[in-house]
């Protein structure tokens, strides 16, 4: 039986020039291949805000309505949908793959990606984001989350599973790229960021031991408080200068570092603690590169050479680590939301503009925001 229509209402974005809108929109449906999501919670990322008002430089086809990933109920699946069914509670990933092209990738309601076949897709199918009450998306987006488990046993609440988002953006370099094992060691940094802050989470609970770098001694400290006494974490306070920093590290890691994770961010215009780092790696050693910075200058080519280093960027990462990460949250191996000593500051859809600006200002690692557009 067909779904009666339902009244949609959502942000709208109709140039970088104006203010957002909170407007009446229509209702989308579900055609072959898509999901129409009733949206229960979605992340709003810190830069949010300056991704919508063009700072960022993101080609987003306009108008639209912007918002990333979500966690929701399927509303209505189009007619091809084998396994989901109605009323079931997804976590719906924002990247978006072209389905005949592994180089077409963009991220939904968000930004456009580097190929122009992913920005005619973006903007003549997927144009629209999760900040509204109804979201169409891909089929193959949608992740189905065991509820009973998830929601009745571990007591986790909507706006708790939307943090998914971060940490599956960490764990995108961690286990693909660097494939990081119990017992590694890993050098993390800066590690003070929303991302990188979820890494060192990701990395503790695959067994590995962690370094984790920053400028702040006080965001260090918040970082061994959360996360608790255990001697596989450590920190060290940079001061960046490596003729200081080299020999803090070695005399901490004598046997070298298997992994670097570098989250530079974007703005930056060198790839922080790169060549300081460089200094403790081992042979075979694996560097991943994940922040925002545009240059990778820091890490010595012949210490690359001689030292048979491999040097590889992540973006995101693939439907299997989603999985993955849902299955390491469902065992209780990893811990999120609340019990994991976050604080989720809340918004309804109407409170959509002020939830931007609180994640400007306060988003942060365990400072979250999400707003929930199907609340009463």
């Amino acid at each position: 039986m067909a779904k009666s229509a339902v009244q949609n209402r959502g942000l709208l974005l109709s140039s970088f020039k104006e203010s957002l809108q909170i407007v009446d929109l229509p209702s989308p449906d579900a055609s072959t291949g898509s999901v129409v999501v009733a949206v229960l919670a979605t992340f709003v990322a810190p830069y949010a805000a300056n991704v919508y008002n063009g700072t960022m430089q993101f080609n987003l086809p306009l108008p639209m309505t912007p918002g990333f990933s979500c966690v929701g109920r399927v509303h209505k699946t189009g007619a091809d949908a084998t396994s989901l069914k109605e009323n079931d509670l997804v976590f719906v990933d924002p990247v978006v793959r072209g389905r005949d092209s592994a180089d077409v990738t963009f991220l939904l309601g968000h930004f456009e990606g580097l190929h122009p076949a992913g920005r005619s897709l973006m903007e003549n199918v997927w144009r629209n984001g999760t900040l509204q009450k109804f979201v169409a998306v891909p089929l193959e987006n949608c992740f189905r989350l065991n509820e009973n488990r998830l929601v009745k046993e571990l007591s986790y609440t909507h706006a708790e599973l939307a943090t998914l988002l971060p940490y599956a953006v960490a764990a995108g370099p961690l286990l693909e790229t660097a494939n990081l094992q119990a017992g590694e060691t890993i050098v993390i940094g800066p590690a003070g960021g929303t991302y990188s802050g979820a890494a060192v989470e990701i990395a503790l609970a695959l067994g590995a031991n962690v370094v984790a770098l920053g400028r702040s001694e006080e965001k260090l400290a918040s970082l061994r408080k959360v996360l608790g006494d255990t001697e596989r974490l450590q920190t060290v306070v940079m001061t960046g200068e490596p003729a200081k920093d080299v020999p803090t590290l070695q005399k901490l890691l004598p046997d070298g570092a298997d992994v670097h994770n570098n989250w530079t961010p974007t703005g930056a215009s060198e790839a922080i603690y790169l060549n300081t780092v460089g200094a403790v790696l081992k042979r075979n050693a694996r560097v991943v590169l994940s922040g925002g910075t545009n240059t990778t200058e820091g890490l010595p080519n012949g210490l690359v050479v001689l030292k048979d280093i491999s040097v590889t960027g992540k973006f995101m990462y693939n439907p299997k680590t989603v999985q993955g990460l849902i299955g390491f949250v469902s065992s209780g191996l990893l811990k999120i939301g609340e019990r994991s000593g976050a604080v989720l500051r809340t918004f309804g859809l109407e409170q959509s503009l002020e939830a931007l600006e609180v994640a400007t200002k306060h988003g942060s690692w365990k400072d979250y925001i999400v707003v929930t557009p199907n609340d009463a």
